[in-house]
């Protein structure tokens, strides 16, 4: 009687050791699938964030200025150092000044942040999602980055600050992305 209860006691504790590990299986299968629901909804929210009309306009304006401008040869940077210290001045001082230029600071800061956001989930909050974020946010980017990285930078020494820093990193990622890209096609 003693050996078939100890018997008993032995299958039962088989049983619970196999629900344990099949329950373990599905929390870590679980934790998988969260994982990559979570990873997809980041990087639907940052397409969404890219993409929406706002942010459009913005990079049309940053686009409109630079095929307007005569900047080639020019440090870019300094130039758009100068458009923020003119706009920065003039709201100080309650001058007027005109329009487009406050719009194109406004674009120019708000595409910063934008991408700066969006550096910080790519570049420091979950990069596994490097390998998953589409082409075209890279090229983005890299656009972006060759447009307005000299200015970013020289705010950094310039006037001390730390802005842009997340968008500094994803513009340097994007562009060996794009590199690397062109080499496969």
């Amino acid at each position: 009687m003693n050996t078939c209860l100890e018997n008993l006691a032995n299958v039962a504790t088989i049983v619970l050791a196999l629900f344990a590990v099949i329950g373990a299986f599905f929390a870590i299968a679980n934790l998988w699938v969260i994982r990559k629901k979570y990873r997809y909804d980041i990087l639907v929210s940052i397409t969404d964030q890219i993409n929406n009309r706002e942010e459009r306009r913005n990079r049309a304006a940053i686009h409109s200025a630079w095929s307007r401008s005569n900047w080639n040869g020019i440090d870019v940077g300094e130039n758009i150092f100068s458009l923020f210290s003119e706009v920065w001045e003039a709201e100080k001082n309650k001058n007027q000044i005109s329009e487009e230029k406050t719009e194109l600071k406004d674009a120019i800061e708000e595409t910063v942040a934008c991408l700066d956001k969006i550096g910080y989930f790519l570049m420091e909050r979950d990069k596994a999602l490097q390998k998953e974020t589409p082409i075209q946010i890279w090229s983005i980017a890299n656009d972006l980055w060759n447009k307005l990285g000299t200015f970013v930078e020289k705010r950094h020494g310039d006037r001390g600050e730390v802005w842009g820093l997340y968008f500094q990193k994803l513009g340097q990622e994007a562009g060996h992305k794009m590199i690397e890209w062109k080499s496969k096609k």
